[in-house]
């Protein structure tokens, strides 16, 4: 998805920038991070992950109901419920980014992925 972004990952299988890999435990064990998103009914979006502490969401008018609180599920718990506000900031910001007219997004929320108990 172009609007969703890894922030910050458990310890996981690492590749060189030539994307070989460093022949670690991690790579042997198959140790990735995933993260998979959905956008359901009722301005809420369910995200499931694996190995992610943080993760953002880039949302716009398209996306989401901006006048409308917004709910985002994360494991099965709630992460985010509230109102978000469109920023002309991260519309600049993502813009200058991106390069790509048909990805605008001005709204930016990042997300702390609940540690699970033991």
């Amino acid at each position: 998805f172009n609007w969703v972004r890894l922030d910050s990952t458990d310890p996981i299988a690492a590749f060189s920038d030539d994307l070989v890999d460093k022949r670690d435990e991690r790579i042997k064990r198959r140790v990735y991070a995933k993260l998979d998103v959905a956008i359901r009914e009722g301005n809420r979006i369910e995200v499931q992950t694996h190995h992610v502490r943080r993760y953002s969401l880039f949302l716009n008018e398209t996306l989401i109901d901006p006048a409308k609180p917004l709910t985002v599920i994360t494991n099965g718990a709630v992460s985010f419920a509230g109102t978000v506000t469109p920023s002309v900031e991260t519309l600049l910001r993502q813009a200058r980014l991106r390069q790509d007219p048909q990805r605008l997004f001005t709204i930016h929320l990042p997300i702390a992925v609940p540690t699970p108990d033991p």
